[in-house]
């Protein structure tokens, strides 16, 4: 069965310009795992990035959705003012081969208010079912799945809701009181500072992207961007930097994108997904749960 999507409505006034600029690249990791240190090196220049707000129904108390338009592209910014409402939830199949549920099931299994999708997963020749994920996956502070001793990238959220972005193993990731994880790449941010490799082969390619920061005040910020249409070709990484260190990011990292990229929003699609049929079937999400239930 098709999965139409609802069009949200849009603000048409312009709400605000968001500058932003790139920061030198740098290391940025601190040795124990913690990244979330004072706030040093931040961009004095920005580049332009234009920012409306959703109105009506698509705005509650404690959470917000931007629209988000770039030179190449355009996108929205979830932002989740309460940090007890982010939780990361896993295929209960994983592992097994079992297919993974979609976005659609994972909102309405945990009755969320929305979410995105997370973590990157195999997919030979483009059809993954979501069963097998990359790296490892962290849940309730248990490494649930992957080789503990491996070290790749962790995107998660410690034990006081501190979003982590840093290399280090799963055995890494137990010591440093992460509950919750998956993995995908690059870090982004880093302490506020741009620790993105230039020499990465893909810097150029415009594709529809996901990813997840943190801001000064703690609020979440969980990113989509349309690709490979007409209206949006996509983003490079370097417009997602640019993007988080418009909303003064502390740490941010890169989620699987693609035709994985879907966001929710109280039952309905926000973007427009690669696929017609909506998102595809993913081993983790983040998800919004109002009250942190």
């Amino acid at each position: 069965m098709i999965k139409f999507k609802k069009t949200l409505l849009l603000k048409s006034a312009l709400a605000g310009l968001c500058a932003v600029s790139l920061a030198a690249c740098s290391s940025g990791n601190d040795s124990d795992g913690n990244n979330s240190g004072k706030k040093e090196d931040q961009p004095a220049a920005r580049k332009t990035v234009t920012v409306s707000e959703f109105t009506g129904e698509e705005k509650s108390e404690d959470v917000v959705i931007e629209h988000i338009t770039g030179s190449t592209y355009e996108g929205w910014m979830m932002l989740v003012k309460n940090s007890d409402d982010i939780s990361v939830e896993v295929n209960p199949y994983l592992g097994t081969g079992a297919q993974a549920p979609d976005l659609d099931t994972y909102v309405d299994t945990f009755k969320a208010l929305g979410g995105i999708n997370g973590g990157g997963f195999m997919d030979e020749g483009g059809t993954g079912n979501g069963s097998i994920p990359q790296g490892i996956v962290i849940h309730d502070g248990k490494l649930v799945y992957g080789n503990p001793n491996v070290y790749q990238p962790i995107i998660g959220i410690d034990k006081d809701d501190k979003l982590v972005c840093i290399g280090g193993t799963g055995n890494d990731a137990m010591k440093w009181g992460i509950k919750e994880a998956v993995t995908f790449g690059p870090v982004y941010i880093s302490n506020y500072k741009d620790v993105f490799d230039r020499n990465t082969t893909n810097l150029a390619m415009l594709n529809p992207r996901t990813a997840i920061g943190q801001a000064t005040d703690g609020t979440f910020l969980l990113l989509v961007i349309d690709g490979r249409g007409p209206s949006s070709f996509g983003a490079k990484y370097e417009d997602v930097i640019e993007i988080f260190q418009s909303y003064d990011a502390i740490n941010a990292a890169n989620l699987d994108g693609g035709n994985s990229t879907a966001m929710i929003y109280k039952g309905d699609y926000v973007n427009n997904t690669v696929s017609m049929y909506g998102s595809r079937n993913l081993p983790t999400v983040f998800l919004v749960k109002e009250g942190g239930n």
